[in-house]
């Protein structure tokens, strides 16, 4: 859990790109997905590492389409996500079996 925290830390003082505020990408609205993924995090982390299965289909679903729309992005947009998708990702492997 302290990895994820450690992850969560350093994606929170990462600047989120302004470019990106009125963008959707591939038909996703990035914000609103940002927003998702990120109060999904928080409950994870808040709940020691439990998302109940309302949670885990939405994160899911997010962390999918996350994975589309990374290749889109360039410079710092792609940076940013890029953390937030191996965070994610990460949280994935560790509730794998466990839903």
């Amino acid at each position: 859990m302290n990895h994820i925290k450690n992850m969560w830390n350093d994606l929170q003082t990462s600047p989120y790109p302004e470019s990106l505020i009125t963008d959707t990408v591939k038909g996703f609205n990035l914000v609103a997905m940002n927003k998702n993924l990120s109060g999904c995090v928080k409950t994870y982390i808040n709940t020691g590492g439990i998302l109940d299965h309302h949670q885990w289909q939405s994160f899911n679903q997010h962390t999918d389409n996350l994975q589309q729309v990374i290749p889109q992005l360039n410079g710092n947009e792609q940076v940013y996500y890029a953390k937030l998708y191996r965070l994610c990702d990460v949280i994935r492997e560790s509730l794998d079996g466990k839903l």
